[in-house]
C-alpha cells in the first residue's frame, strides 16, 4: 500500500471487514481535525479535539468520544486511537486484537511527508471580486509580477476513491489534494477550491511563464506527493497568464474566474 491520500481510506475499508465495529479516519487542518472516512457510527462524526486524540495515541490509552455507535446502543464505548503521523489519526472500536500487520501498515504507510502538510484549511473560491483581488494582491505582496493560473481537475481521482473507498467522504479528497498543493506552492502561489472536484491554482513568477508548462510541473510533483501517478487521476486545464502590474489585472482575473 503506497504512502498516499488513498492509504488511510483503504485502511478504513480493511477495518470494516475486520472484527473492528467502528472506525474514523480524521486529519488536522490548522485548528480543525476533520473526519474523512468512517463506518459503524450513527450520522456524521463531528470535528475532534486533536490534543485529546494525540494524548490517547501517545499513551496507548482509550478515550470516550461523544459519538453514537451502532454496536453499542446502550452507551458510549471506549475508542482506541492510532496516530498515523503528521496530524492524521484513526480512532477505532474493537473487542479483539487487530492483526500485527495491519497495525504496522497503519503506522508505516499512511502518513504523508511532513513538508507537504498544509497548515491551513483550503480556501473556497468566491464568485465575486474578492478572490480575484486576493490572487492579484497576493502576487504583488510577494513582489512578483506574473501569476500563472490553471485549474486542477480531480474528478477522476474522486470517482476512483468513491469506487475503492465507499466509506470515505467524497469532498475530503479535494481537501487533501488542495492542502498538498498549497504546501507545494508555499509562498510562490495559491490554491482555492472551485467546487467539489476542481481547484484554482496560481503560481507566481518574476518573468512571463507558460502556464501549461507550470501546470505540467505542478502535476508531476502533486502526483508524486499523493501517489496518484499510476492512475493519472489529476488533470490541468483552463490556463491563463496574468500580469498583475496591469491596471486591469483584477478585472481580468475576475473574468477568468467567472468562466470556470
Amino acid at each position: 500500500m503506497a504512502d498516499s491520500c488513498m492509504a488511510p481510506r483503504l485502511i478504513i475499508e480493511i477495518l470494516s471487514e475486520s472484527p473492528c465495529t467502528a472506525a474514523i479516519y480524521c486529519r488536522s487542518y490548522g485548528a480543525c481535525l476533520e473526519p474523512h472516512a468512517w463506518f459503524g457510527i450513527v450520522g456524521q462524526p463531528p470535528q475532534f479535539d486533536e490534543q485529546l486524540l494525540l494524548s490517547a495515541a501517545e499513551s496507548d490509552s482509550t478515550v470516550v468520544l461523544d459519538i453514537a455507535v451502532k454496536s453499542h446502543p446502550a452507551g458510549a464505548p471506549a475508542w482506541r486511537v492510532v496516530s498515523l503521523g503528521n496530524k492524521r489519526y484513526i480512532a477505532l472500536i474493537t473487542d479483539t486484537s487487530l492483526p500485527p500487520w495491519l497495525l504496522t501498515t497503519m503506522q508505516r504507510h499512511a502518513a504523508p511527508k511532513a513538508s507537504l502538510m498544509a497548515k491551513e484549511p483550503l480556501p473556497l473560491l468566491a464568485r465575486d471580486r474578492h478572490s480575484a483581488a486576493a490572487v492579484v494582491q497576493g502576487c504583488k505582496a510577494r513582489l512578483f509580477r506574473y501569476a500563472s493560473l490553471f485549474v486542477l481537475d480531480c474528478s477522476e481521482l474522486s470517482a476512483h476513491v468513491a469506487r475503492r473507498c465507499p466509506h470515505s467522504l467524497p469532498s475530503s479528497v479535494l481537501d487533501e489534494v488542495g492542502s498538498t498543493t498549497l504546501a507545494i506552492v508555499a509562498d510562490f502561489g495559491t490554491c482555492l477550491r472551485i467546487d467539489a472536484t476542481r481547484l484554482l491554482c496560481g503560481f507566481y513568477s518574476h518573468t512571463a511563464a507558460d502556464p501549461e508548462l507550470i501546470a505540467a510541473q505542478m502535476l508531476l510533483t502533486l502526483r508524486k506527493a499523493t501517489c496518484t501517478a499510476e492512475i493519472m487521476s489529476i488533470h490541468a486545464n483552463s490556463f491563463r497568464l496574468l500580469d498583475v502590474s496591469s491596471d486591469n489585472a483584477e478585472s481580468e482575473c475576475a473574468a477568468f474566474i467567472d468562466g470556470l
